[in-house]
């Protein structure tokens, strides 16, 4: 597949060794299963649903602030 510089970057990123052979891993159970895929591909999509799980995280406490109701106030006693 060829990379258009002009839709797409390049980013380097490190991160343990253990992680790597388990993309890896998935890669080939893929690759086992008929399916093409590379390791950028399993990535992009994985951040893809970590920024869509953030948005959704983000977006409910102001959702449960607005159902919160006023608290009522004492009564006292006559």
């Amino acid at each position: 597949m060829a990379i258009n510089k002009e839709k797409n970057v390049t980013i380097q990123v490190t991160f343990p060794k253990e992680d790597a052979e388990q993309l890896e891993t998935l890669k080939k159970a893929f690759h086992n299963n008929g399916i093409k895929v590379s390791k950028s591909d399993i990535l992009v999509r994985a951040l893809r649903d970590y920024i869509r799980i953030l948005v959704m995280a983000g977006a409910q406490p102001k959702e449960q602030e607005d159902k919160v109701e006023e608290p009522q106030k004492e009564k006292k006693d006559a």
